[in-house]
């Protein structure tokens, strides 16, 4: 007597090619989540990296190009290779938004151990020297900073000369400022004009 037809069930055979088959597909789909988060990963922390960047560039700039002679005598602009202090005009708001603003002093150093500092003196602390305030982390993965500083010559072929220090400038700002930011992967450069 035979079986009718609707009572047939698969063959062993029919059911290992089935599970070989699907098998082969989750595999596929696995694999391409697996790059696809990997990618993600990647792209993240690059673009992290270039966020943190923008937002020091940006800091700094604010910062320069609302800074100010503050005698006629000395501009108190203290620039070298790894430290930046000058006096700048910081805008601060209330609860309310109303807005406020503050003469202050601001300094940029590297610390030995990578982080970029960024302390700001406000009111009467900005007259004050060697206060040690603790400052601002911008970043813990900045290797190296170099800042240079560009001032006017007399020479119409060269106008102007990038130094490493404001040391023989006591009296002027720089015409602009060099920020190099280094890390582990990356190194960028932002210029900085004050030129008003």
């Amino acid at each position: 007597m035979r079986k009718p037809k609707s009572l047939t069930a698969f063959t062993l055979t029919e059911l290992l090619i089935a599970t070989a088959i699907f098998s082969i597909v989750i595999l596929s789909m696995y694999s391409a989540m697996h790059a696809g988060i990997l990618s993600y990963r990647k792209i993240d922390s690059a673009s992290r990296v270039y966020q943190i960047a923008r937002v020091i560039f940006n800091r700094m700039e604010s910062d320069l190009k609302n800074s100010f002679v503050y005698a006629k005598d000395d501009a108190h602009f203290k620039g070298a290779k790894e430290t930046l202090e000058f006096f700048t005009s910081i805008d601060s708001y209330d609860q309310e938004g109303n807005v406020s603003t503050n003469v202050c002093r601001v300094k940029y150093a590297l610390t030995p151990d990578g982080k970029l500092m960024r302390t700001c003196f406000k009111g009467l602390q900005a007259l004050e020297e060697n206060l040690n305030l603790e400052g601002d982390e911008l970043s813990a993965d900045i290797k190296e900073i170099i800042l240079q500083y560009a001032y006017k010559t007399n020479d119409a072929d060269d106008p102007f000369v990038w130094k490493d220090n404001t040391d023989e400038h006591k009296d002027s700002l720089p015409l602009a400022v060099k920020i190099e930011l280094t890390g582990d992967t990356f190194s960028f450069t932002k210029t900085v004009s004050l030129v008003r």
